[in-house]
């Protein structure tokens, strides 16, 4: 069973001035840490010089140094730091990068990390708002939204790009400049077992797994509402009374819609459905579905022993009821008092003709 919520959401593309990390794989620092944990957890010219360049050049050992200090892994002194060990442990490291980007960002509480995206460009930005150039577009530096602002907390999290980057927020401008206002559809699949967030529109086809949405007993809680009393959580199925579409009655199957539905926390959704398995509510509308079935899924001639597997075979079809069947006898007048004589269906010959033929058998064994 899956739930599936949508709806757009609004996205912003600005441009700011932007200090961010963006993990990436390099095997030389990585080499090079490796080569300080063989080492006391510590790394100096000498080594660097030996054990990595294999040759003696004190100026690019300093550089080399200088770049694992930039990049956070070593401290002052050349020690590893936390930073340090868990890029050993993922075989990556945070590459930071400083300067103007075009960032996609929204406050949509479906997507608390607020950024989706970003672009350096090769550009300046005239945070004085100067006097420009006639034939230059005029730019309209705003004061950073707070909810944008948030984004310098963010750490470790994945980006809406094909690659799903990570990335952690060292600073953001305080003034920046609002280029376009845009949309995208975010859907949310939720099972008993996992919750997908999937993005369509700017970043196709992007989907990952999130933990911070409520799990599926409490979603389907809300969305049931008061019928959540008719939600049998062992069997995973809907009580319903007999009262259903013959459709229903044959598949075992009901679709349920729910208009806009209001998730606490999470704002309103587009209107959906939910295609749930069903089961009897009661002992009158289990007989009265089990009875009807028997009625309307007759494809063959029901003589003694058909007659007994077809109920046998229906008495499966409600586990935990007792069912009482109509006698062959009765299922054929029923059958017959709702007869429309100019469409006769085969199903009633189907169980009309095996009695019918039962007198004349006797007669031939006497």
């Amino acid at each position: 069973m899956n739930i599936k919520l949508e709806r757009k959401i609004a996205v912003s593309k600005f441009k700011v001035i932007l200090d961010i990390g963006r993990k990436e794989e390099r095997s030389d620092i990585i080499a090079l840490l490796l080569i300080a944990q063989s080492n006391n957890n510590q790394l100096s010219k000498k080594i660097v010089c030996k054990e990595f360049l294999f040759r003696y050049h004190n100026q690019m050992a300093e550089n080399i140094l200088r770049r694992c200090i930039e990049y956070e892994v070593l401290d002052n002194e050349y020690k590893i730091t936390e930073v340090g060990f868990q890029a050993i442990e993922d075989g990556m490291i945070y590459r930071y990068y400083d300067g103007v980007s075009y960032l996609y960002a929204t406050k949509d509480q479906l997507i608390p990390q607020r950024i989706l995206d970003f672009q350096f460009i090769d550009e300046n930005i005239n945070f004085r708002n100067e006097i420009r150039e006639p034939d230059e577009n005029p730019i309209n530096l705003i004061d950073i939204p707070r909810w944008l602002k948030d984004i310098e907390k963010i750490e470790g999290k994945q980006l809406f790009d094909d690659e799903k980057t990570e990335i952690n927020v060292k600073s953001i401008s305080e003034k920046v400049e609002l280029i376009e206002n845009l949309e995208m559809v975010v859907s949310i699949n939720l099972t008993k077992k996992s919750c997908i967030l999937e993005t369509t529109g700017i970043f196709d086809d992007n989907h990952r797994e999130i933990d911070y949405f409520p799990n599926f007993q409490i979603i389907w809680e809300e969305l049931l509402a008061n019928r959540i009393t008719d939600w049998d959580w062992n069997d995973n199925k809907l009580e319903v009374h007999s009262n259903i579409s013959d459709t229903e009655k044959m598949t075992f199957k009901k679709k349920i819609k729910f208009k806009s539905p209001n998730i606490i926390d999470f704002g309103v959704f587009d209107s959906t459905s939910v295609e749930v398995d069903i089961k009897p509510k009661t002992e009158v509308d289990a007989n009265k579905w089990a009875n009807w079935l028997l009625k309307h899924d007759i494809n063959d001639f029901l003589f003694d022993a058909v007659f007994i597997e077809r109920i046998q075979q229906n008495s499966m079809l409600f586990p935990g009821f007792t069912i009482k069947f109509l006698s062959h006898e009765i299922l054929a007048k029923e059958m017959e008092e709702d007869l429309d004589l100019e469409n006769i269906p085969n199903a009633f010959w189907f169980v009309k003709a095996p009695l019918d033929l039962i007198p004349i058998a006797e007669k031939e064994n006497n």
